[in-house]
């Protein structure tokens, strides 16, 4: 670490959907942390890096999917483009129906 620099490190998920047959599990598992000074490219090699030696590509598409997705909430939330905790149970209610 550098001397007077802020590292912001929050510490992702990887959700990961296991399904056998009719029932399906949720794994969650920690990834490496991130620093807000990181680079796109440093990001991606450190999410690849960080797979199993047997992932697919399928695998890698998926961790750097989610991590673009998470990045990209992490931006909407900072410029204030959030949403109430009561008008997602709304719309969650209206897609489970």
């Amino acid at each position: 670490m550098v001397p007077g620099t802020i590292y912001w490190e929050p510490n992702p998920v990887d959700l990961r959907i296991v399904s056998e047959g009719r029932a399906s599990t949720i794994e969650f598992r920690r990834e490496p942390s991130y620093t807000l000074f990181m680079t796109t490219k440093q990001k991606v090699i450190k999410a690849v890096k960080s797979l199993p030696a047997n992932a697919s590509y399928e695998d890698a598409m998926e961790k750097l999917m989610f991590l673009a997705k998470v990045e990209k909430g992490l931006q909407q939330a900072d410029a204030g483009r959030t949403i109430s905790h009561d008008r997602v149970k709304e719309k969650m209610k209206r897609w489970l129906k």
